[in-house]
């Protein structure tokens, strides 16, 4: 039911909508008053449930909202901004990223909101805790000028921790969209796990 009420108001509105019509078809089929005032009811429900939505910021959008702003912050080769959202806890996270990142240049950083594969948020820890599997469509080039502008997707399976309202990555890999790990994959291609 957050879900319904937190991310997804054109459901929500859909729902409210059909109530309120079913509300005043009562209404019009009996002539009694509490079929019309139900009706409006639902449909004042609508504008306020549009609210809710948009000022409730629940921890999967705060989640995607943090790996958006790193696939910015990637795209714009900005590493110290992209460190900012791994924990410093987290040292061989922050060792990786820091070998890694300075061999490529990138042009274009764009998370494939539609590929999603695993969004597993554990609310259960303190802090919570989350392990996200999704796809970015990268185009870089390496410093070295090996590849130039090679248009890549590669899978990342990172695991977060939330501190504040910011999710910071504990652990991370990224391989081929299809296959096994290969040699840009870091930890060998392990995915994360709790």
């Amino acid at each position: 039911m957050v879900d319904l009420i937190a991310e997804r108001p054109f459901m929500l509105t859909f729902i409210l909508l059909a109530f309120a019509v079913a509300s005043a078809y009562g209404w019009m089929q009996t002539g009694k008053r509490a079929g019309l005032i139900i009706a409006g009811v639902f449909l004042l429900l609508i504008p306020i449930g549009i609210y809710v939505e948009k000022i409730w910021v629940t921890d999967r959008e705060s989640l995607v909202d943090s790996i958006l702003q790193v696939a910015d912050a990637l795209q714009a080769n900005d590493h110290p901004r992209v460190f900012q959202f791994i924990d410093p806890d987290a040292e061989p996270a922050i060792q990786s990223a820091k070998a890694e990142l300075p061999r490529f240049h990138f042009d274009r950083a764009q998370v494939n909101m539609g590929g999603f594969r695993k969004f597993e948020i554990r609310s259960d820890l303190q802090p919570p805790e989350a392990i996200v599997d999704f796809t970015i469509n990268v185009t870089v080039s390496m410093k070295d000028k090996s590849h130039t502008n090679a248009q890549v997707p590669r899978r990342l399976i990172v695991k977060f921790r939330k501190s504040g309202d910011i999710w910071r990555a504990l652990e991370y890999t990224h391989l081929p969209v299809i296959g096994d790990p290969d040699g840009m994959s870091p930890n060998g291609g392990r995915p994360p796990t709790f």
